[in-house]
């Protein structure tokens, strides 16, 4: 467990939480802030799994490839992300890499109507993630759990579940999220 906290303490009801999902799913688990065009983890829980997730507080996921940052992505309006996008240099990491504008847009679309955003491989080979936007004042966070394809990619929506039910008893679920849970728990 790291987090980064001289300049600007995280709520303790934010670390509980990571480390509630961690526990939950099993799997890493990881709060991160926008940087630019990347998310900065600024917590993290590493799963106790042989196999699994490395990160750690200061890894950095690009916007393009992550759904860390993507959930970072879907609290911003339009006009912000266009100002973000005309910055972004895409960068093919794995052929599951979204690699255009359209693409990222249409996987922010895709996780609004599923209720969660989700990768599959698309930084880091053989890893699939699940993420929850984390609005804290103006800042703007996100909560992301990853692990290994063969544990998470089929168990994304079960895994959702769990982490939709730790972020809203927080009380740090995005309004969007808590307007509709219906979408995450059938």
């Amino acid at each position: 467990m790291q987090t980064i906290s001289e300049n600007d303490p995280l709520p303790d009801t934010l670390r509980e939480m990571v480390d509630e999902i961690a526990t939950r799913t099993g799997e890493t688990t990881a709060l991160g802030s926008a940087s630019g065009p990347f998310a900065v983890f600024l917590y993290v829980r590493e799963s106790r799994q042989p196999i699994r997730c490395f990160a750690e507080v200061g890894t950095r996921v690009p916007i393009h490839a992550s759904s860390a940052r993507r959930a970072i992505l879907a609290q911003m309006e339009p006009k912000e992300r266009e100002t973000l996008y005309r910055k972004l240099v895409f960068e093919k990491y794995t052929d599951t890499t979204p690699m255009s504008i359209e693409r990222i847009e249409a996987e922010l679309r895709a996780a609004a109507e599923r209720g969660y955003h989700q990768s599959n491989s698309e930084y880091i080979p053989d890893l699939a993630g699940v993420s929850f936007p984390i609005p804290l004042g103006v800042k703007r966070l996100s909560v992301v759990m990853a692990g290994p394809v063969s544990r998470c990619l089929e168990r994304r929506a079960e895994i959702a579940r769990v982490m939709s039910e730790s972020v809203r008893r927080s009380g740090f679920a995005a309004p969007s999220l808590q307007a509709d849970e219906t979408r995450v728990a059938t």
